[in-house]
């Protein structure tokens, strides 16, 4: 009668069992990444100087972004915007606990041509800063531009949970005002009561500071001719 007992509460135990151990193996969260380049200027800093000759002049401002970074190994300049999007993928509810960058490499910031393109439309809202030059900060609350630099901690009197299929959606600000920086995102969460876990992106960005730079050029795309020139010449 004993052994069946025991048989018994082990079949029941096994349903639970299951689900943790799936929860386990099946992704608990799902992120979406996407670069925000555009939405103010796509300011950029290149490895060496440039000639006022460089640069495409037949396409569309996203392109001559894409060409800068293709051809001259231009990176955004001192700022990197994400929008990122965290779904919940489990039937119990996961509570994300930390949100910060994970630094790959710090180098030397470049110190050619600083490139910048004036905006052309509304600026965008962010809600989270990453201040790579202090990753171990992790997320602070953003509230740009009436308090720089962000101070607060962005998960200290918060706690974000997610029921199944439920997404949260945050606005990144990554910043380095020293070095040329390649990171990745990292997010921590729990599942219930369950141990903490970390999601890392595959994906990587950099980032140069343009305190270095020996050039101050401006994409002309408001009137002919398109193309580079130097910054004091658009001021004169």
């Amino acid at each position: 009668m004993e052994i069946l007992a025991i048989a018994k509460s082990l079949t029941s135990l096994a349903p639970a069992l299951v689900e943790q151990l799936r929860q386990r193996e099946a992704p608990a969260i799902t992120v979406t990444e996407l670069t925000m380049n555009y939405l103010r200027t796509w300011d950029l800093v290149t490895p060496q100087q440039l000639r006022l000759e460089d640069g495409p002049t037949q396409l569309n401002e996203t392109d001559i972004r894409g060409w800068f970074v293709r051809n001259r190994a231009a990176v955004p300049a001192a700022e990197t915007f994400l929008l990122v999007e965290v779904t919940g993928q489990t039937k119990a509810v996961t509570r994300i606990t930390d949100l910060g960058p994970e630094v790959i490499t710090v180098e030397d910031s470049y110190t050619g041509a600083y490139v910048l393109s004036p905006p052309a439309g509304a600026s965008d809202v962010e809600n989270i800063f990453f201040d790579l030059d202090k990753p171990h900060r992790g997320a602070l609350l953003d509230l740009w531009p009436e308090e720089q630099p962000p101070n607060r901690p962005y998960f200290l009197n918060r706690s974000i949970h997610l029921g199944p299929q439920e997404s949260v959606t945050f606005v990144v600000r990554a910043r380095t005002d020293l070095s040329k920086v390649t990171w990745r995102l990292r997010i921590a969460y729990r599942i219930g009561g369950l141990r903490e876990r970390t999601w890392v992106s595959k994906e990587q960005w950099t980032v140069s500071s343009a305190h270095r730079v020996s050039q101050r050029l401006l994409w002309r795309w408001w009137k002919e001719p398109r193309g580079l020139i130097r910054e004091e010449d658009e001021l004169l």
